[in-house]
């Protein structure tokens, strides 16, 4: 069956465990377009986001790290601290 079968909204809800942040494309000093590829604790794909990152947003990515946090507060995700000294 190929064809599409409509059906009363149903809401699905899936547990996000990790995310991976892909830059696809740059326009260089005017704009990039991000991807952000969501994942549960079984490295199941669950989720992708996408969104272009212009303007004095784009102006102030400067680093790994500030696109993590700018995609972190955009999506309201928490970054989870590993201990690794246990």
């Amino acid at each position: 069956m190929s064809d599409f079968i409509n059906i009363q909204q149903a809401d699905i809800t899936k547990e996000v465990t990790k995310i991976k942040i892909d830059v696809p494309f740059i326009l260089l000093n005017k704009k990039c377009f991000v991807r952000v590829l969501c994942y549960d604790s079984n490295n199941e794909f669950v989720h992708k986001y996408e969104f272009e990152l212009t303007g004095e947003d784009y102006l102030l990515w400067q680093s790994d790290e500030w696109l993590i946090n700018y995609v972190c507060n955009k999506y309201n995700f928490n970054i989870d601290i590993i201990d690794d000294e246990n």
